[in-house]
């Protein structure tokens, strides 16, 4: 989401410079002084809770700056932004309750379907994922739309391979290797992905794989000693590497040199990192689930979701066979280059006009 939002706040800061835009951010955000122009405006909110921003703060900020819309993720606020922009990038709570615990999944199904009710619109990036909000959450289809949203601006195949390799001895990794990048959540299957490798490498033992991404505090105690048990297990630990976070220039590097990126979602709204990688000028091996078939077509060579064997078996397919690396690659960056990534911002602009025009978001108490 971190990634989707900060994409969409740069490309409306190139493409208009007639309104006026407050970005609510705390003191983790990704932007520097001089980064935005004059028409942006930061504005840092004192909270200690999630929960307590949305219920106190950002009413009173949507009063105070007199605004005309408010683009929220995920959860509205509980009261007092009548024209809320409510992006719900998937309903995996709901389709793939099996991932989450029971309390966890109960509580935000249920609030993130009044939420769904409550927008005066919903932004998703599929149409996959469009469907899944309209069933789930009961959301009228008409207040819908369906903007996939990212960038791939500063992702480039890179030709020098003395920064790969600083880069990746910055991390004690080496040639040749897998990549895997995301965020370390169960959805990710990063588990699955450990097991079929531990197959793969049985016929490649040369070998490694990079697991990259953020270990996030609500999984530190859970789905992460999870992968690492799962790792030392199977007996691979020498072959494995955690990076945890990584800036973004140091994620371009990792994903250049990388033989394939490997992505065995169980459930996505969109999923960023095959995209990342495929301007990157990288293979990718993605589970086949709706979002992603959608998205990316033919570009990847598609993995049964939930099947370690099917996995490995298209891991060995893809590092034997020098051929369809090079056609993958091929199409992977005919289809970072599509021109939906140059139209977010008009599209967004669009829909930030639609969603001041609709009516009001009807009042918790009506419910």
């Amino acid at each position: 989401m971190e990634t989707v939002v900060e994409a969409l706040v740069r490309g409306l800061a190139r493409h208009d410079a007639d309104n006026t835009y407050f970005l609510y951010v705390t003191d983790k955000h990704p932007f520097q002084p001089g980064d935005l122009p004059a028409n942006f405006h930061l504005r840092f909110l004192q909270s200690p809770s999630p929960t307590v921003g949305r219920l106190l703060l950002l009413p009173r900020c949507y009063q105070r700056d007199r605004l005309d819309v408010i683009h929220l993720q995920r959860v509205v606020a509980f009261w007092g932004c009548p024209h809320t922009l409510l992006h719900v990038h998937d309903a995996m709570f709901a389709t793939n309750p099996e991932l989450f615990p029971a309390w966890r999944r109960a509580l935000l199904n249920q609030l993130f379907r009044w939420s769904c009710q409550r927008a005066a619109r919903v932004v998703t990036p599929t149409e996959a994922s469009k469907a899944d909000i309209v069933q789930h959450y009961a959301c009228n289809p008409s207040k819908i739309e369906v903007l996939p949203a990212g960038s791939v601006q500063n992702l480039y195949p890179e030709v020098d391979s003395t920064k790969i390799d600083s880069v990746l001895e910055l991390f004690g990794a080496r040639h040749p290797y897998l990549i895997f990048l995301g965020a370390m959540e169960r959805n990710k299957n990063v588990h699955l992905l450990v097991q079929a490798f531990a197959e793969f490498v049985k016929e490649q033992p040369g070998y490694r794989l990079v697991l990259v991404g953020q270990r996030r505090a609500q999984t530190k105690g859970g789905y992460v000693e999870e992968v690492v048990g799962e790792v030392a297990r199977l007996g691979i630990q020498d072959k494995v590497t955690m990076t945890g976070w990584v800036s973004n220039e140091q994620r371009r590097l990792l994903l250049c040199g990388a033989a394939a990126l490997v992505f065995p979602s169980a459930a996505e709204g969109l999923g960023l990192p095959p995209i990342e990688a495929m301007a990157c000028g990288v293979p990718v091996i993605a589970s086949d689930v709706p979002s992603i078939r959608e998205f990316y077509g033919d570009a990847v060579l598609s993995a049964r979701a939930n099947d370690a064997s099917h996995l490995a078996a298209r891991m060995l397919e893809l590092i034997s066979n020098p051929g369809l690396a090079r056609e993958l690659v091929a199409r992977g960056l005919e289809r970072s280059r599509r021109d939906h990534w140059a139209n977010q911002p008009a599209r967004l602009l669009e829909i930030y006009r639609l969603t001041a025009g609709s009516p009001a978001c009807q009042p918790a108490s009506s419910r």
